[in-house]
């Protein structure tokens, strides 16, 4: 027995633990009689190997078919085609329902032998795809990678006994658990925002009585301005590589990409020659290139690059958070597609964001509604945060636990199951 397994533990290819392999169906278009049914396709797999459910397609397959291939709960899916350079083919989901599906033409099923855990040998396949082991099984043929399911099935790995298995999916079911139920908090959150920044940016707080506007109804108390009466753009300024450097020497000043933010992992400094071109926290910036086009920021201090310009504004008239807001917003990231320039990269010029009505409220309403979306993003952020670090958890109990690098202690009950 080889020194990589632990005690116990045996060393097996991954295809002694599939009782059946099937292939799955892809059917014609649906059409309303009982051969109608739910196909899941790799559109449904999700990054940690849940089911997303909310994407079905259906299709209309003969009986047969599907008295034939249809999933059982515990089934695993495995996607056998298509991926790309950095989504190879491979990735597995878990099938948790007991209603009738079928699977697509591009992936396949993996049904469990009946003396394997299927939720453990569904995190033993998951971890094979997170670990790199699937790019040994990768094919590319006409444009499509396609996945040498014999050769990974023939694959070896450490597999413990029955009892440990089931041990070690409960312990990370448990963890998969809480990181769903913190995701749809997250979206909870999310579909908040939405809907509180919409009811905000229009009605405001406690108005009873609205005006019909540019922008549509709004409190009758409510400024609707042009955004380049109370706002100043200035569009950013091209620096050639060889007039930038790595260190912060005197005289230089940080030259700011609309990459830098959101990370400050590659820093650039420029001679400090471009003072019209400085941005700062009291500004935001807007991208205008490229696919992050009409998305904004709060401003971080040096020279705007010209992938984005400034936006600066008078603070006694605009709140920051409001404004910022407002740029973020359903209304008017629509009203910026509209004005894209797409023949190339998309763009859009400031002089067209400049010309755009804006509803505008008092100050202290702006700063009430700056409040309200601020601690909701806060929620959000702590959320994500903790979203995060379930994640790495996961990560770190899959990498200790599917080794056997860390053992899981049974009770004697658990040891007794057979």
């Amino acid at each position: 027995m080889s020194d990589l397994v632990p005690e116990g533990w045996s060393y097996d290819q991954l295809g002694d633990y599939i009782s059946e392999s099937v292939a799955g169906e892809w059917g014609i278009e649906a059409t309303g009689d009982a051969n109608d049914i739910p196909v899941l396709r790799s559109t449904n797999f999700t990054a940690s190997g849940i089911i997303d459910y909310s994407k079905l397609a259906y299709r209309n397959i003969d009986e047969r078919k599907r008295l034939a291939k249809s999933l059982k709960f515990g089934d695993i899916v495995l996607e056998k085609s298509g991926g790309s350079p950095t989504q190879p083919v491979g990735r597995v989901v878990y099938f948790d329902k007991y209603k009738p599906f079928l699977f697509s033409n591009f992936t396949q099923k993996l049904s469990p032998v009946d003396t394997c855990d299927s939720k453990f040998l569904f995190y033993k396949l998951y971890s094979e795809y997170q670990n790199g082991t699937v790019l040994k099984f990768q094919q590319q043929t006409t444009g499509i990678i396609n996945f040498q399911l014999a050769e990974y099935l023939g694959y070896k790995s450490a597999f413990p006994p029955l009892p440990e298995q089931q041990k070690i999916a409960t312990i990370l079911s448990s963890v998969d658990d809480v990181i769903e139920k913190t995701r749809a908090q997250i979206d909870k959150l999310k579909d908040l925002k939405t809907g509180m920044m919409q009811e905000l940016l229009t009605k405001g707080i406690g108005h009873t009585e609205f005006k019909d506007s540019p922008v549509g109804q709004v409190p009758a108390s409510w400024d609707v301005i042009i955004l380049g009466d109370v706002c100043e753009f200035t569009q950013g300024v091209q620096i050639t590589s060889a007039d930038m450097v790595r260190d912060n020497r005197p005289g230089y000043i940080r030259y700011m990409y609309i990459r830098d933010f959101t990370s400050d992992s590659r820093l650039w400094f420029v001679k400090d020659e471009h003072p019209n071109k400085i941005i700062t926290s009291g500004d935001l910036a807007m991208a205008n290139t490229g696919h992050t086009s009409g998305t904004v920021y709060k401003g971080k201090y040096g020279v705007l690059s010209n992938n984005a310009f400034k936006i600066s504004f008078d603070h006694d008239v605009v709140e920051t958070d409001f404004l910022l807001f407002f740029l973020k917003s359903d209304f008017f990231l629509k009203k910026i597609q509209q004005l894209f320039n797409t023949a190339g990269q998309p763009h859009v010029g400031h002089g067209n964001i400049a010309r755009m009505p804006t509803p505008l409220p008092p100050l202290a309403e702006q700063k009430r509604i700056s409040s309200i979306m601020n601690k909701i993003e806060t929620a959000m952020q702590e959320k994500e945060k903790a979203y995060r670090k379930y994640l790495a958890l996961k990560k770190a109990l899959m990498q200790d636990l599917l080794t056997g690098k860390v053992r899981v202690k049974l009770t004697d009950k658990e040891s007794a199951v057979v």
